[in-house]
Formats: structure tokens, sequence, C-alpha cells
């Protein structure tokens, strides 16, 4: 797919699938690997774009290694549901979680467009590309197309003053709660666009909502409170 020459020469566009240049009737378990391929490539690209530092802690508040780590969401081509794919720990010697299914991954840039992904110890090599939410993936013959719906970020915690701070700068795309909501550990709070990016912010608790300090549209600094939440409901 990647290497098809349309793709090549930037002609990319929704109607790769009508062309038959993406595969909307693969199996489950191809699906899942080239998801995981998808998410392994966004999460080196993230890595990228902060490579001056620890990538990771530009999310302040959130630390997206460790327990918490990345969810990416995908919604792939044709009518399959959208797939969660969370990325946890160094790229070079992390663990992937689709559903239930939980693997070793080592993910590694190769350039010009490819990446290798290795699963349990298998690797291969995977070539992509980009437009706009679009990504597009490609191992041999196997070619998908995954519209890039969310990236999730979760914290372990809130701070100690139970605030919940902006990931990234950005703007603020929607504000899920009001002062006095009670909110389960994964409800989504907030979504901040960044970098082209949604983030969902999510609590990291079951708690009550004491303050929200933003409103759709508001731009926001890195390490902003967004919400601040009472404690841990029983």
């Amino acid at each position: 797919m990647a290497a098809a020459p349309e793709v090549r020469a930037g002609q990319m566009d929704t109607g790769l699938l009508e062309r038959g240049l993406v595969d909307a009737a693969a199996s489950e378990e191809s699906l899942r690997d080239a998801a995981i391929a998808a998410a392994a490539i966004e999460s080196l690209a993230l890595a990228e774009r902060h490579k001056d530092g620890d990538p990771w802690d530009a999310l302040s508040g959130f630390r997206v290694t460790g327990d918490a780590g990345v969810e990416w969401e995908l919604e792939p081509a044709g009518s399959a549901p959208v797939m969660s794919v969370r990325v946890l720990g160094d790229l070079e010697d992390a663990i992937v979680r689709v559903g239930g299914d939980e693997q070793r991954l080592a993910a590694f840039d190769a350039g010009d467009g490819r990446a290798r992904i290795a699963l349990n110890g298998r690797a291969r090599m995977w070539d992509h590309a980009v437009l706009g939410q679009f990504r597009w993936v490609a191992s041999g013959a196997d070619a998908f197309s995954f519209k890039l719906a969310e990236l999730v970020v979760e914290g372990a915690g809130a701070g100690s003053d139970g605030a919940l701070e902006a990931p990234m700068p950005g703007s603020v795309l929607a504000v899920k709660v009001v002062a006095g909501d009670e909110v389960q550990e994964g409800d989504v709070l907030v979504v901040v666009e960044s970098m082209k990016m949604e983030l969902s912010i999510v609590a990291p608790v079951s708690a009550v909502v004491r303050e929200v300090r933003v409103a759709a549209g508001d731009q926001v600094a890195q390490g902003q409170s967004l919400v601040e939440l009472d404690g841990a409901l029983a």
C-alpha cells in the first residue's frame, strides 16, 4: 500500500479503499497486528516530537509510561468497530494491549516511511503514510487504513490538590463535566486538541468534580489546571 505509486506520490485520499489499495476484509488477527503497528508508529512519532528530552515528561501531570500507558483509538476502514490499542513502557521494550490480548512490543523507526515492529519477538517491516487523521500501514501485500479517533491520556492519579493538568499546550475542544458531577474512573472529563491530535483527559479514580477551570475554545498551556477532583468515591 504505502509503496503503491499513488501513495508515494502523495495522492492519498479516502478513496483508497474503493480503489482496492486497502484490505477491508482482513482477518481479525491481521487487523489487530496492523492496528498495533499503527499505534506503535504514532507512539514513535510522538517520541520524535520530544526527542530533546524525555518524550513522556512532556505530558505534564500524566505519566504515559508505567501502568497508565497511552491508548490510541483507531477506526479501521470499512465496517469494523473502533479499536483501542494501549502502549505501555519504553518503545524498545514495551507491552501492548488490545482487548484482552497482551503482547511484548518493540518498535523502531527504520526511516523513509518505514518502521520495524516486533510482537513477541516476531518482527515485520511496515510502510506507513499519513493524511490528516488517516493512517495507512502496509506489510508485504497486506494494506490497512485507520482513522485516528483520539489519544486517551490516563493518569495514575491526580495531583495533591486533585488537579488534572493539560498534558500539552493546545485548545479545549469539549468539557464533559460540571462542578458537582460524580465521575467514574476512566470517564472523559475534557478533550484537548494538540499537535493535530485529540487527547481525552480521563478521571484517574472515581470522584466528585470540585471545579472546572476551562471552557470549550480556551487555549491552555502545558501543566495548566483543567479540572479539580475531590476525594475518591467509595
